[in-house]
């Protein structure tokens, strides 16, 4: 999931920068460990960056296509500003919610901040850049730290498995040509208020039945 990394100042040390794939395009991938967390960014092309500013800005396109988001609430929206909660599965953890504080400034950039969840800290950004020679590209940073040490090096996994699980969605939404469009519907829900409670945050069924439901946000 305010706000920016503070990559600077914190006295990080480079662990690795190696280049992959992300579908079609190169992604270079760097990681940075200190005593802050693990800091990973991930900088790719795109050839659409309004779509790649739309994919993370806006919860009901960000619950649609990034497939370990289980369900996404939205608590409010006011101006720039979005409260979250985004809940996930993996392996060998089970379910995690994790709430966010988000800036979105409109246009090409969007900051969080974790205030509630099982991990010390998960605070990052994403960029879209116009470059000068020509063409776009993002780049994208997640700061991260368990809350106990004996559980950075799963988390790390995490965050790689998910970082790239959402550039993959990216690069296949937004690289310029005509996308094959999921039909399922957005599992981003709106509640009433800003402090409902986890039972009634009824995200959007994940079942069969659901995919006829339209894809807006539901009001409770």
């Amino acid at each position: 999931m305010c706000l920016a990394v503070l990559a600077v100042g914190l006295g990080l040390s480079l662990a690795a920068s190696p280049a992959q794939a992300a579908d079609d395009q190169q992604v270079v991938w760097e990681e940075f460990r200190s005593k802050e967390g693990t800091l990973r960014r991930a900088t790719f092309a795109i050839g659409d960056a309004s779509c790649a500013y739309t994919v993370m800005a806006e919860p009901l396109v960000m619950g649609r296509l990034v497939r370990h988001v289980k369900k996404l609430v939205v608590h409010r929206i006011a101006g720039n500003f979005q409260d979250i909660s985004i809940y996930e599965r993996f392996f060998l953890v089970g379910n995690v919610r994790s709430r966010f504080h988000r800036v979105v400034n409109g246009h090409d950039r969007v900051e969080w901040e974790l205030i509630a969840g099982r991990q010390s800290r998960h605070d990052g950004f994403w960029q879209v850049e116009r470059l000068a020679g020509g063409g776009q590209q993002v780049v994208f940073e997640n700061l991260i730290s368990a809350k106990y040490s004996i559980h950075q090096g799963l988390l790390r996994r995490i965050q790689e498995r998910t970082m790239s699980e959402i550039v993959d969605a990216l690069s296949a939404e937004c690289r310029g040509e005509q996308p094959t469009r999921d039909v399922r519907p957005s599992r981003a829900t709106h509640v009433r208020g800003g402090d409902a409670s986890e039972g009634d945050e009824r995200g959007a069924d994940l079942s069969a039945a659901a995919a006829d439901r339209p894809t807006t946000t539901q009001s409770r």
